[in-house]
């Protein structure tokens, strides 16, 4: 099966009938750690599978707020984007936001996805996608996820929210830097 098609029609559905198994304790704590293991492990190999996006590809950097455990629906939005030829720099779940600014600011990276799943209020979804945004000059920033997905009201020309890969995939493809007749970032030097 296609990849696009099975995170679509098989993980998915999976994540959020493991998700609502837990939710109304039909299954227990360890059950859905199996369970989320067994995802995990398809997600990354499709993701390690995809590795190999040409120098020019955007480069996107996929992480969880601190404390954010929840990192599936990331993992399976980074693997999309690898899909899309994008070259995706997997970081996951709980990372500090100081070691994140020390690799934005290092790499300069076009994309961070930063995804919050839990409980957050809006302030601080929006802290840290500043704080981000601070580390490099032309760094667009996307908060998905339901926390990030809070603060749409606070979008601007480098702070993007996003619910879908398709969404930014489309959002990018419609940006002003983006120009299909040129690579989408120069060529490093070795």
């Amino acid at each position: 099966m296609p990849f696009a098609e099975a995170i679509r029609d098989v993980w998915r559905p999976v994540l959020f009938e493991i998700g609502r198994l837990w939710e109304t304790g039909e299954i227990s704590v360890a059950q859905e750690h199996f369970a989320t293991g067994v995802v995990r492990v398809a997600l990354a190999a499709m993701l390690r599978s995809l590795d190999g996006a040409r120098d020019e590809a955007v480069e996107v950097v996929c992480a969880c707020l601190p404390g954010e455990a929840h990192d599936l629906p990331l993992l399976a939005v980074a693997v999309e984007l690898a899909l899309a030829g994008w070259r995706v720099i997997w970081l996951g779940a709980d990372v500090p936001l100081e070691d994140l600014c020390a690799l934005v600011a290092t790499r300069a990276p076009e994309i961070v996805c930063l995804s919050a799943v839990g409980t957050r209020c809006e302030d601080e979804v929006l802290a840290a996608g500043r704080t981000v945004l601070g580390s490099a000059r032309t760094t667009i920033v996307v908060l998905g996820g339901p926390a990030g997905l809070s603060i749409q009201q606070h979008q601007g020309p480098r702070l993007w929210v996003c619910g879908t890969a398709a969404e930014l995939v489309r959002r990018w493809c419609e940006h002003p830097i983006f120009r299909p007749d040129l690579p989408s970032r120069p060529k490093k030097l070795p």
